[in-house]
């Protein structure tokens, strides 16, 4: 499994998984990827506490794919 950390002052959220580390900006809607900044598909979201992303991004960024 990996980690989720939330920075509310920076509004970043930072995961762990796999060996990479990618934390998202939730005010650039970017993600810095092992020091590598991209942009997301589409721009994160935050619902009753839960952050949301788009459905590409843990396949492309972790190489995890959704357990079947």
């Amino acid at each position: 499994g990996g980690t989720v950390d939330w920075a509310h002052g920076s509004k970043t959220s930072t995961v762990k998984l796999n060996g990479r580390t990618a934390t998202i900006d939730m005010d650039t809607f970017q993600v810095t990827v092992d020091s590598q900044v991209s942009p997301l598909a589409d721009p994160p979201l935050i619902q009753d506490g839960t952050l949301y992303v788009p459905a590409d991004f843990f396949p492309s960024v972790f190489n995890a794919q959704n357990p079947s």
